[in-house]
């Protein structure tokens, strides 16, 4: 559609935009992966290369904006350490365990407060985790891989050419140490492995 627009307005059929960018977890390269039938001739791709991800400090220093406001005399650093023990910095599971912690859990800014929020999140459905399963559902070799990962223990090679890994990996699913693929953080890790411990128990009798 936008395509459409840019051509009718160089043919003076139409005021519309000058030039669209696209900011998207595909690369243009791969949108056949969703749309098969997709092809442009001018299309040019720039990697995105910034680390989204929150590193502990980054943690401590929002807690620290907060803690000015609040002083519930919580330990800044050892807080931030739990959420990104928790997290590894994904920035939706760092702002929902503080979300919890401020307005479920009655600022309990402790360890355990951490923990309680880690549960609260896993217990209740929200369109974050559904979004991740419809991901998963809809593609067969990133179910298979994400399965043999986890559930199968089974060591899975990390290589930017498979396409498969790929997605994975901008999904931000799967992180990479020493050449192997591991579930990047310890939510994802215990989501999914109930996840597919459920798919298995409404297929067979256990």
């Amino acid at each position: 559609m936008l395509r459409q627009k840019y051509m009718d307005k160089r043919m003076d059929k139409v005021y519309s935009f000058q030039s669209v960018i696209l900011a998207s977890v595909f690369d243009v390269k791969n949108i056949t992966l969703t749309i098969p039938s997709y092809h442009a001739p001018w299309n040019i791709a720039a990697d995105f290369k910034v680390d989204m991800s929150f590193n502990p400090a980054e943690i401590a220093s929002m807690l620290n904006g907060y803690e000015s406001d609040h002083h519930t005399g919580m330990n800044i650093q050892a807080i931030a350490y739990e959420i990104y023990n928790y997290t590894s910095g994904y920035p939706f599971l760092v702002s929902k365990i503080c979300w919890h912690i401020d307005e479920t859990l009655d600022k309990n800014w402790t360890i355990d407060g951490v923990k309680n929020a880690v549960e609260r999140i896993l217990q209740e459905k929200n369109p974050f985790f559904d979004e991740l399963i419809e991901v998963i559902e809809n593609d067969g070799k990133l179910y298979k891989l994400l399965y043999d990962v986890l559930i199968e223990d089974q060591w899975r090679f990390f290589f930017h050419g498979n396409s498969t890994v790929d997605i994975a990996y901008t999904y931000g699913i799967i992180k990479r140490k020493n050449d192997k693929i591991l579930i990047s953080n310890k939510i994802f890790e215990i989501f999914l492995r109930d996840y597919f411990i459920s798919k298995n128990e409404t297929k067979q009798k256990i």
